[in-house]
């Protein structure tokens, strides 16, 4: 039972009947998964903690690459943070306040136009963190998208034109092309 989003039906549903502790991986993460209410994981977050438990619970001889991919894992991260960072920080310039409200206000998408540039340069531009992701976008940068839309939605404040904002994210995932990040093959 979920009470963190909606529920999709699709795919192959033969495995209905399968009991979960059919699973190896059922066993290896029992100790870390409860059945309370409320404690749930953030979906963002499901790669930190499944690398963090695969490190727990690492045989002794498989500890330091574990302990290697839960690294990169909070590396990469941290690296996406500090880029969209930037992007708010240089967006704002001297405006009180601003890079927190780019950070956590939640404006309605009206300039899809706008948006739609925006995580278009992401995808297209910044650094792919993983193998397994297609461009610059990431479960954990998902959340960002909010960040593009509160730029977009307050072009007239930061007085900015969508162009300016683009080449802002542009400067920023250049900045962060630098950064060197691992990507596992």
């Amino acid at each position: 039972r979920t009470n963190k989003s909606h529920v999709t039906t699709f795919g192959d549903l033969s495995l209905e009947s399968e009991t979960i502790g059919n699973f190896e991986v059922a066993e290896a993460l029992k100790s870390s998964l409860s059945t309370e209410e409320g404690t749930g994981y953030d979906v963002r977050d499901i790669m930190l903690h499944t690398a963090y438990w695969r490190w727990v619970q690492a045989a002794e001889k498989d500890k330091a690459a574990a302990w290697n991919d839960l690294e990169r894992i909070v590396s990469n991260r941290k690296a996406d943070e500090e880029l969209f960072a930037s992007v708010t920080r240089n967006a704002c310039g001297e405006l009180r306040g601003c890079t927190e409200q780019m950070a956590f206000d939640k404006h309605d998408l009206k300039d899809n136009e706008c948006h739609q540039a925006l995580a278009k340069i992401v995808h297209e531009q910044c650094p792919k963190r993983e193998a397994h992701n297609t461009g610059g976008w990431n479960g954990f940068n998902m959340k960002f998208s909010q960040t593009l839309v509160n730029l977009c939605e307050s072009k007239q404040t930061l007085k900015k034109e969508s162009q300016e904002l683009a080449q802002i994210v542009q400067e920023a995932c250049k900045a962060a092309q630098g950064v060197e990040t691992a990507i596992v093959i």
